[in-house]
């Protein structure tokens, strides 16, 4: 809990709200799992050979009540509004995932493209085809893109993992030569259309895109030339190790670091596997000329070593045996990738090899719970999501879909019993707190776009804008703990973005959004202007939240019925009873003043509650 309060500290200059509240969340004893124990069944293994036992759990443990149902949205969602959080109720998580499994929508390349389009036919009809020789497009309308999907689309769970696996496979547009929205959003769609698929081909496809060939300086890497002091680049060889696939230590399967005989950690790998795994990684260059830029290519046979820009950075890397390093790789514990093999043999035994490694599971198991559901997980949480992703009940490694269900439909992760314990529970991202509130409340406007540029304020004032991350590291840690923490053997990744300015940011972005304006779109600019953005111009028709049941509720119920339908939709059921009683107090004296319309009373009421500690932090 001293998470909460150290969040509760930052907020205490604003609002003498979060100085009282009680950091206990309610808790709901009817609760097993994601739902009532109201016909449960449960029955234990026959101790005989025969197999008898009717069932162990029955079917209904996966049909949550709507708190239920509105706090599992919160950890496989951008947000959802009511009838998001009734339909499960009613479907059941089960069917819910099963659903969202097979649900696909409009890739990021495609989405790019049709804004892109969409833009260009437009100013060319307002301003005349000159116009689009001014036209520049950098990759933050990839912005534009992650808006629109996550506000208009359905297939929220894969857009929920694809964005936590991008904060594992990290590549930044903050990198001078990702520059071009087709770029970055080829990348990520290797994540997003895999997000439900096998971990090795993410892994592999990962490694030959340009983007992070570039990105970890793996494209265009040379092999040893001694006469001219050349060796291979190291960077990717280190990362992939470091960051996607094994980490830094040997792990148990519950997540555990293994240690040696003197009760130290076992390093998983040294320097020296570093320089033969960056053997591994050379000679690849790209595979496409890029004719859009450079058309003067055409015809040119294709070539290594040449810029970066004059090739296609959508399509995988090629690799070019003359500057592939010869000879055998030796990798960890003594494996060989042989002599004689081509260079793509090469990579294919190093991805193999690493994705095998018994770490894999624990490590990446550990990071997606951290990013869905809380940041602490137990050894036996680990362990079972960890044992989905060696085998997914059909002898199958890697599996993501049953490595998403698995976290997802964990008792820790659905019991209500977990939510008071000292370790549950993360602090919200920024990015998802800001989608939560459009989603919950219905964001539209007129065009149906949602064409924000938010990374400048999101970057520089909330510390996480969409693929801007600072470093391959991602914006925070998976080990970071804040003051308070670190003696008690607990991490609050997400609370290395948090300081004095980034939750000052966010009480006012919450003001202004619920308030004011939820997104600030960008109206027309001066064509005459020697170069202007695209993503700046498009319809003035400015977006608007949609509260018109949270004031029916506030009609029919008072401030009590405000406060219950806020309390499922935005804290899932865990707002504590005394902060719930301050709310409620300063809600009944506005409205006694008799000059603040029902629609401002609902807005300072969703405004108060998304800056208190029990909304902040998911539980």
């Amino acid at each position: 809990m001293k998470c909460i309060e150290q969040y509760a500290r930052y907020l205490a200059c604003l609002s003498v709200l979060l100085l009282c509240v009680d950091l206990s969340a309610q808790t709901y004893e009817d609760h097993f799992g994601a739902g009532h124990d109201q016909g449960m069944s449960v029955t234990s293994s026959p101790v005989t050979a025969a197999n008898d036992a009717i069932q162990t759990v029955n079917g209904t443990a996966h049909f949550p009540d709507l708190y239920g149902a509105s706090r599992f949205l919160a950890q496989s969602t951008f947000g959802a509004d009511y009838e998001s959080i009734d339909y499960v109720r009613q479907v059941g998580i089960d069917a819910w995932l099963d659903a969202q499994f097979a649900a696909q929508g409009t890739s990021f390349s495609q989405m790019v493209a049709n804004i892109r389009s969409t833009a260009e036919a437009e100013i060319a009809a307002e301003f005349g085809s000159s116009a689009l020789e001014d036209v520049y497009w950098g990759s933050d309308i990839i912005n534009l893109a992650f808006w629109q999907k996550v506000l208009t689309e359905n297939d929220q769970l894969r857009q929920r993992v694809a964005l936590a696996l991008s904060e594992i496979l990290v590549i930044s547009q903050q990198a001078d030569q990702l520059d071009r929205a087709d770029v970055v959003a080829s990348y990520y769609d290797i994540l997003y259309t895999g997000a439900f698929g096998n971990y090795r081909d993410i892994l592999h496809a990962v490694t030959l895109h340009p983007a992070m060939g570039v990105y970890l300086s793996h494209f265009n890497n040379h092999k040893t030339d001694y006469e001219n002091n050349v060796r291979p680049d190291e960077n990717y060889a280190r990362e992939i190790m470091q960051l996607f696939s094994i980490g830094l230590h040997e792990l148990n399967i519950d997540g555990s670091e293994r240690l040696d005989a003197y009760g130290n950690p076992i390093p998983t790998y040294d320097n020296e596997d570093i320089r033969e795994f960056a053997k591994v990684f050379t000679g690849l260059s790209g595979a496409a000329w890029n004719l859009e830029d450079y058309p003067e290519f055409a015809g040119m046979p294709m070539a290594f070593d040449y810029y970066f820009d004059i090739y296609d950075r959508t399509i995988p890397m090629a690799m070019y045996e003359d500057h592939h390093e010869p000879g055998p790789k030796y990798l960890l514990d003594n494996y060989l990738v042989p002599a004689g093999q081509t260079g793509m043999q090469d990579i294919e035994d190093a991805i193999d090899h690493l994705f095998n490694h018994p770490n894999v599971g624990p490590f990446i198991g550990y990071r997606l719970i951290q990013f869905l559901v809380k940041s602490n997980p137990s050894p036996a949480y680990v362990s079972r999501v960890a044992g989905a992703f060696n085998n997914n009940g059909y002898n199958q490694r890697g599996d993501l879909r049953a490595v998403v269900k698995a976290i997802l439909t964990d008792p820790e992760a659905r019991d209500c019993g977990w939510i008071d314990t000292y370790d549950a529970g993360k602090l919200r991202e920024p990015l998802i707190k800001y989608a939560h509130l459009l989603r919950a409340f219905n964001i539209t406007n007129q065009s149906g776009r949602f064409w924000w540029r938010d990374n400048w304020g999101m970057l520089n004032d909330a510390k996480q804008s969409f693929l801007h991350s600072p470093s391959v590291f991602n914006f925070f840690r998976p080990d970071y703990a804040p003051a308070g923490l670190s003696g008690l053997s607990l991490v609050g990744p997400e609370f290395q973005m948090l300081d004095a300015n980034t939750s000052i940011h966010y009480i006012n972005q919450m003001q202004g959004a619920a308030m004011w304006n939820p997104m600030w779109i960008q109206g027309t600019v001066d064509p005459n202007e020697a170069q202007f953005y695209a993503y700046d111009y498009g319809p003035t028709d400015q977006a608007s939240l949609d509260f018109s049941d949270e004031i029916a509720a506030f009609q029919s119920g008072g401030t009590n019925g405000l406060l219950d339908r806020l309390d499922l939709i935005l804290t899932h059921g865990q707002i504590s009873e005394q902060a719930r009683a301050i709310i409620k107090q300063m809600l009944d004296q506005m409205n006694a003043l008799n000059w603040m319309s029902d629609q401002q009373i609902v807005e300072w009421a969703i405004y108060v509650v998304m800056i208190s500690p029990n909304y902040v932090i998911l539980k």
